[in-house]
């Protein structure tokens, strides 16, 4: 199977080509958003809202074939409670509006085999440390889809283990969640026979590090002036 993966779009329209030309060239192949469709500068608030508005019809058009997961600049337009840098306060409305009415359209990971779609990284430190709060909501996680996992994590009372912020970047947790772990602490502890699709931390090109029988592959270039977005052959 095909996958087109658009990492960090961040208010940009470069989706599209891409898009098309996957669609036309794969028409049973997946598109995979990474996340974060928004808080960017330089780009107006009309072209924001009117962008992501896109991406959402779009996924409604290709409801099977287009996935859209969530990352750190989206939780901020789902509830006060949660805050991120560039977050943009004069759109807050529009985008929570966008972000609420459309939920059922997102989640927070896709899994094929074991290659895991999600925005920063699943950490195994993250993992162990919350795995009583995980089993409870949703059971065990090790050796199963992770995917399955976090989606229901994100659909239970305990959402928020998802936004986690370790200390080494400004938070108060003590390991960095899905939606925020950087590729130094991820390749430290990343769990076993895992390759990992990721966006979050923008990248000069495509990368991929492999430690053991796991692996990720930072996609996180779309801002580059010869961007070319990840076809993966699953």
């Amino acid at each position: 199977m095909k996958y087109l993966a658009i990492p960090d779009v961040h208010g940009r329209d470069k989706w599209k080509a891409p898009c098309k030309a996957f669609r036309e060239e794969h028409p049973d192949g997946f598109i995979i958003f990474l996340g974060d469709y928004n808080d960017a500068y330089g780009i107006s608030d009309e072209d924001m809202v009117n962008n992501f508005a896109d991406i959402i019809l779009f996924k409604e058009q290709n409801p099977s074939s287009v996935i859209l997961l969530l990352g750190n600049h989206c939780f901020p337009y789902l509830s006060h409670h949660y805050s991120c840098s560039g977050n943009r306060h004069s759109i807050w409305n529009a985008l929570h509006l966008l972000y609420t009415a459309n939920l059922h359209l997102f989640q927070l990971a896709y899994q094929d085999g074991n290659t895991l779609f999600v925005h920063a990284g699943l950490a195994k430190n993250w993992l162990e440390y919350n795995s009583v709060l995980i089993e409870r909501q949703v059971g065990g996680h090790a050796d199963i889809n992770y995917a399955g996992m976090l989606n229901s994590l994100f659909n239970s009372p305990e959402r928020a283990l998802l936004y986690q912020v370790g200390r080494v970047h400004g938070g108060y947790d003590a390991y960095d969640g899905p939606l925020w772990v950087r590729p130094s602490q991820l390749l430290n502890d990343l769990p076993l026979n895992l390759h990992q699709v990721v966006g979050h931390t923008h990248m000069p090109h495509v990368v991929k590090e492999e430690r053991g029988d796991s692996s990720v592959t930072f996609t996180d270039c779309m801002g580059n002036a010869d961007w070319q977005p990840l076809i993966i052959d699953l």
